[in-house]
């Protein structure tokens, strides 16, 4: 894929431009529920804007970027974040890979083992059978 826009160079006016829906050439990535867009803009950097992005979503997606091991759990960095003609736009890191909504069902047997692990007690820390650390589990 070649270079379509370069998001620390371009104008909040050139990227708004770019996303909008008038613009044949721009690269849907996915359509979010309620009008919001994931637009690729280049080869490392995705746009999300529409109805629904906020700046709290910006400042929270940033915070776990930097809170998280990203070896195991990948969160796009954000780069920017703006307003243009009262459309919100959040500049992230491109990172290919499978939509979590695609892998709805993995995700749920996941969650549902991660929630059962998360009742399991015993009455002193350590292992579940007692004895010494060692594994995960």
């Amino acid at each position: 894929m070649t270079m379509f826009l370069p998001h620390d160079a371009a104008t909040d006016e050139k990227l708004a431009s770019y996303c909008a829906r008038s613009n044949p050439n721009h690269i849907v990535l996915y359509e979010l529920q309620g009008g919001r867009s994931v637009i690729r803009i280049s080869n490392d950097t995705a746009v999300k804007c529409g109805p629904g992005v906020t700046r709290d979503e910006a400042l929270a997606q940033d915070r776990a970027y930097h809170l998280v091991d990203q070896r195991i759990i990948r969160v796009p960095r954000v780069h920017r974040f703006f307003t243009f003609q009262d459309i919100r736009y959040i500049i992230i890191e491109f990172i290919d890979g499978k939509l979590l909504n695609s892998i709805g069902e993995a995700l749920d047997g996941i969650a549902k083992a991660l929630a059962h692990f998360s009742q399991l007690q015993s009455n002193k820390p350590g292992p579940l059978s007692g004895g010494l650390a060692c594994g995960l589990l």
